[in-house]
């Protein structure tokens, strides 16, 4: 029985025969036989068994829209020994592609040498929410939560609210199901859908329609139980906040895939012992 597949492409594959984008391969020599090309979706296949410089320029020759689709694919870990392939200018630019949250994972996930100037390729503002996220131990809430998410007052009308939720996307909030309703001074005071923006009456104020007292999670609770509390009440999203009800993140349904993922792995590496 033969090599498996992505084996058999890892062993004959040469970086310079993967497809560019636009359908373009790498030039032939004369006089020797071309290698064969792999397509994007065989060199996905192939690149947990490439060996880094493989894995650089294999990347390098995707389309953007492909690198990034593989990119994102990756767990925290291998992200971070991708990006350290990198020549600076395109370290700076996949950073600053990650989301807060992400980028803190990358960062924790990199060498201890390495962190400090992974963090200065980030934009000040992101920089400051990686370092807030960083503070968290890594298997708490707060290490798993993204700072951005929209922010309601509960006084404002529905049209008001809608037109802030519409901004809030295009600025920087990454999930849009839900908004967290919060006081002058950051209490989470409730949580409204997107659904129930959009159903309501323009004239009525957020208070009227939000669910008083949602369900959240202290910012130190460990990862595993926040999990669980996803699940059992099929949630998207967790609101997290501090001792004094202060709203701080939200835990998402994709960040725990992300820890269920990456906990997989390591219990398969220690049962093939590598």
């Amino acid at each position: 029985m033969g090599p498996p597949r992505s084996a058999a492409m890892a062993r004959d594959y040469h970086p310079g025969s993967a497809k560019r984008s636009g359908g373009r391969k790498a030039p032939r020599k004369q006089g020797i036989m071309p290698e064969p090309a792999l397509s994007n979706e065989e060199l996905y296949e192939a690149w947990p068994l490439l060996d880094a410089s493989d894995r650089q320029e294999g990347f390098s020759l995707l389309s953007q829209a492909d690198a990034e689709k593989l990119f994102y694919s990756l767990e925290a870990l291998k992200q971070a020994e991708l990006i350290l392939t990198l020549p600076e200018a395109r370290q700076r630019a996949w950073m600053r592609l990650l989301a807060p949250d992400d980028a803190a994972d990358v960062l924790q996930a990199a060498p201890a040498e390495e962190q400090s100037r992974l963090l200065d390729l980030l934009d000040v503002p992101t920089r400051k929410d990686v370092s807030a996220l960083l503070a968290y131990a890594e298997d708490a809430a707060g290490g798993l939560m993204s700072p951005r998410y929209v922010r309601l007052r509960p006084d404002i009308s529905i049209d008001a609210a809608l037109t802030y939720v519409r901004r809030q996307t295009e600025q920087s909030a990454e999930n849009i199901y839900y908004g967290y309703v919060l006081d002058a001074q950051q209490h989470l005071l409730g949580v409204v859908s997107l659904r129930q923006l959009i159903t309501a009456a323009p004239t009525k104020q957020v208070r009227d329609i939000m669910d008083a007292n949602p369900l959240s999670v202290p910012e130190e609770m460990d990862q595993e139980k926040v999990s669980h509390l996803i699940a059992q009440h099929d949630l998207v999203a967790l609101p997290v906040v501090d001792v004094e009800g202060r709203m701080k993140g939200i835990v998402t349904v994709d960040d725990i895939v992300d820890v269920v993922r990456e906990e997989a792995t390591e219990d398969m590496q220690k049962i093939g012992g590598t």
